[in-house]
């Protein structure tokens, strides 16, 4: 008898499950697509309430708002039970998990439904019992999180339309190219800038930022309010260090679920030397690091620049970022070159230090941290058996070996900031540092020198009182850029060092490079030549058009204005506010085809045919 009615139980059960799981699937997805729409809506509101000369608490439907809000919290309710649920199964006795649950993902789910069930109970009641309350059921505050929370719906709807089919190279440049109009648009805003500009300079100066240039039609100082440095600092940031690491973050912690096909494409975009199952760590770890550094230089910029304010704070921080994003911009009249500033040397070295960490990589920035790491384990694990102590670590881990694309880059940044800084200690001792009336000046001012050309932009000196000798190395040094998977641009540093070991190699009769015991792969050597071929004739077109239609320009200054532009650098010898209409848009074609790569733009166009599985005979062509 007890048999049948638990039998009986089950199937009713299974019935039950059977009938309202398409009715619970049908309102899931119901909420979520009142959502997306809320979502636009509300973005769309919040832009014209700040950035029309309107009153900001008439602009604000607060209904609006408070309805969406609690759709937001209906939704990520259902995806908090989904989450626990897809994590811990039922055994005969009790519950136990199928695999770890991120705690990330709990913390941040547990906030949002405590705040929304902080503004489902009356306000009476609250203020009852703890007047702390009245200020979570600010409107002001209510607003801000709806407005984050339609951000994060966006990101999840792009993350999970990314399922489709579609060509990681479009996506990447549909991103970009999205985020151009976007910004574009947000510039032309009433509130955005002191008088209006036209539609072009918005254009220009929104391709720039989201490219992480620096290179500008106007004065960015005087033109924009500080809605508009907000809007650049906006676009400056995801340029940076990507839209799609932002979306695609945001959009795998909120999505609710979260197909195969989705991780494959974002692995794809981000990493593709990862794993599926380490890209949500990737972009955690990418995102984070990015926050502490910038942060960090914040706070030293902050110090160095005197200005205990709010205005001072963001100054700190817009020029944080726009130093670790490899961008250039300034929000400061006449820039670094401001007397106040051009020998201001701990804002000049702090600079430099947030453009060397922004261009090294953040593959590279991780290797070395583990490297690291594993390096002080060792140490007090030897500590440990010199005392006969074991508290810290029970045993020693496994080395942590730095790869070969972090020797090259840490060798090559070394070579490049070194030997730049002693060569235009030398070149410009006369020049540019004749200012610095001291030694640790001129030194600070010399490493200053090395570093920006490497795609950052700032500028702390008169271009046009630099040597032909420094013009030349600075084209070099734009050129080179920054290293793999980084904020800088250029044809990177590894593409430069395997292209040299490749040269010398041949030279030496051997087919391959070795470093460290460890064939580079063909692949990589092709790439490279691809690269360096590409640019030089993506370079050699701006120049010829720039000579075209600016006759008068010596072919060295249009030859680093296009170098500038296809590197992301965003220096200029005070040429860019003069060219002409059809300069002006070729020097932003270059500067787009420059942040997103030749590669990238060539594979959009040219499909991919797989491995080839036969050969035919060998013949040699005779090239000199």
């Amino acid at each position: 008898m007890k048999e049948r009615i638990i039998g009986l139980y089950k199937s009713i059960l299974m019935r039950l499950q059977l009938t309202l799981s398409p009715i619970i699937s049908w309102i899931f997805n119901a909420v979520s697509l009142i959502n997306a729409i809320t979502s636009l809506v509300v973005i769309a509101i919040l832009i014209y309430a700040l950035g029309f000369p309107v009153s900001f608490d008439k602009a604000i439907p607060l209904p609006l708002f408070l309805f969406s809000f609690y759709f937001f919290f209906c939704e990520y309710t259902f995806n908090f039970i989904k989450y626990i649920k897809s994590h811990i199964k039922y055994t005969n006795t009790r519950y136990k998990t199928k695999k770890q649950i991120n705690p990330i993902f709990v913390i941040l789910y547990g906030i949002i439904i405590s705040f929304s069930i902080i503004w489902l109970l009356p306000t009476e009641w609250l203020e009852k019992y703890w007047s702390l309350f009245s200020i979570l059921r600010h409107n002001y505050l209510m607003i801000v999180i709806v407005a984050i929370e339609a951000l994060l719906k966006l990101s999840a709807v792009i993350t999970h339309s990314l399922s489709n089919k579609i060509s990681p190279s479009w996506i990447m440049v549909g991103s970009f190219i999205s985020m151009i109009i976007v910004g574009t648009g947000l510039l032309l805003l009433p509130r955005a800038t002191t008088n209006g500009i036209s539609f072009f300079d918005a254009l220009f100066t929104a391709t720039s930022a989201v490219c992480v240039t620096g290179l500008t039609t106007i004065d960015v100082a005087t033109t924009f309010t500080t809605v508009g440095h907000l809007i650049i600092l906006f676009l400056i940031q995801l340029g940076g260090i990507g839209i799609m690491t932002f979306t695609s973050f945001f959009g795998l912690m909120f999505a609710g679920r979260h197909p195969s096909q989705n991780k494959m494409l974002i692995k794809d975009l981000i990493d593709p030397d990862n794993s599926v199952s380490q890209i949500f760590t990737t972009l955690r770890n990418i995102i984070l690091i990015t926050i502490a550094i910038e942060l960090l230089g914040a706070l030293f910029i902050y110090e160095a620049m005197g200005d205990y304010t709010l205005y001072g704070a963001f100054v700190a921080i817009f020029h944080s970022t726009s130093a670790f994003c490899n961008a250039g911009f300034s929000t400061l009249e006449t820039g670094l070159f401001h007397p106040d500033f051009r020998n201001n040397y701990l804002l000049l070295n702090s600079l430099s230090w947030l453009i060397i960490l922004g261009g090294i990589g953040f593959p590279i920035l991780f290797n070395l941290w583990q490297w690291i790491k594993n390096q002080l384990q060792k140490i007090i694990y030897k500590l440990q058996k010199r005392s006969q102590l074991s508290i810290f670590l029970p045993e020693i881990q496994r080395s942590s070996v730095l790869n070969s694309n972090t020797i090259i880059a840490l060798i090559m940044t070394i070579v490049l900031v070194v030997g730049g800084t002693i060569i235009f200690f030398i070149t410009e001792y006369n020049s540019v540092l004749c200012d610095d009336t001291s030694f640790f000046g001129k030194l600070s001012t010399s490493f200053f020198l090395a570093t920006v050309p490497r795609t950052a932009g700032f500028s702390s000196f008169s271009m046009g009182s630099l040597t032909n000798i420094s013009v030349v190395i600075m084209i070099l040094y734009m050129w080179i850029g920054g290293s793999p998977m980084s904020t800088a641009g250029g044809i990177k540093t590894t593409t430069f060092a395997i292209a040299l070991l490749n040269v010398i190699n041949t030279l030496r009769g051997r087919d391959h490079i070795e470093i460290r015991r460890r064939t580079i792969a063909k692949q990589s050597i092709n790439r490279a030549f691809i690269i360096i071929f590409s640019s030089l004739v993506v370079v050699a077109f701006g120049v010829v058009v720039l000579s075209i239609f600016e006759p008068q320009l010596p072919t060295q200054y249009a030859i680093f204005e296009v170098v500038s532009a296809f590197s992301t650098v965003g220096l200029s010898l005070n040429l860019t506010p003069d060219l002409t209409f059809i300069s002006k848009i070729t020097i932003l074609i270059v500067m787009f085809i420059g942040r997103l790569g030749t590669i990238t733009i060539l594979s959009c166009f040219i499909s991919n045919k797989g491995t080839q599985f036969y050969q035919y005979p060998t013949e040699h062509i005779p090239i000199s």
